[in-house]
């Protein structure tokens, strides 16, 4: 008459334990910021998206998605702000993790500060890395011209 009220038990406390651990989670928590990272970047709310974003950074995502997304969405937010140098930061972080991603990400900011020569160095190189941005990297070449 037991085995009913200890099976009972154990199965709440396993569906208390996983609730737990799935909250607590260290990489769900940085999804969640990801999320709201993203939310307040396509809100403008550029110092608040950069708070995120920073936090993220500084819990150490071990997943290079995690991290590659944070840093992207930080060189937008600094760049709109004007905060060029820590936009070239991340750039740089990126290519350590992704390459032609951060060739390209340097490349445009490179575009934006008015570095048509190393705009086009980073674009090139990211091209020669994902032909896949072929295209989209040889229309903005060609506005340079």
């Amino acid at each position: 008459w037991l085995k009913r009220p200890v099976f009972i038990i154990v199965t709440i406390l396993v569906l208390i334990l996983s609730l737990t651990y799935g909250f607590n989670n260290t990489q769900n928590t940085m999804l969640i910021k990801l999320e709201k990272l993203e939310q307040l970047s396509q809100q403008e709310s550029w110092a608040e998206a950069e708070k995120v974003g920073v936090e993220i950074l500084a819990a150490n995502p071990k997943d290079d998605h995690i991290k590659l997304r944070t840093l992207w969405a930080l060189v937008v937010v600094q760049s709109a702000q004007g905060e060029y140098n820590k936009a070239f930061e991340h750039a740089n972080e990126m290519i350590e993790t992704d390459a032609s991603k951060g060739h390209y990400i340097r490349g445009l900011l490179n575009l934006d500060t008015g570095n048509p020569n190393e705009a086009k160095k980073d674009l090139e190189e990211a091209k020669r890395l994902n032909p896949n941005l072929t295209e989209t990297i040889d229309r903005l070449l060609k506005n340079l011209q």
